[in-house]
């Protein structure tokens, strides 16, 4: 499980620095909230892996990292909360997602 949540990890960071390098040089990036999604996407891969790994800590699985694991868990919730957050102010800036389709 944790290699999948580190390779993912890694395709989001770098999806965001191309994105950051794009903007630098003021080339169009007409993908921007892509870029959110993407990292929203993530942190609910990561509840996922969570899910899967707490299910096998149930049925007497052994790990030694719960406490990373518990800290992990809090972390991933706290920034998925934060990125909702930013979507939707993103939203209202723009004018919601109704005007982002005409």
């Amino acid at each position: 499980l944790q290699w999948g949540g580190l390779l993912f990890n890694t395709a989001v960071h770098v999806l965001m620095y191309y994105y950051y390098f794009r903007t630098v040089l003021k080339l169009p990036t007409p993908w921007k909230r892509l870029v959110t999604q993407f990292q929203i996407v993530q942190f609910g891969f990561s509840l996922l892996c969570f899910l899967v790994t707490a299910a096998l800590l149930a049925t007497g699985s052994a790990c030694a990292g719960t406490g990373a694991l518990a800290f992990n868990l809090a972390f991933n919730v706290t920034l998925l909360l934060q990125f909702f957050g930013v979507l939707g102010k993103n939203d209202a800036r723009s004018g919601g997602s109704k005007k982002r389709r005409e």
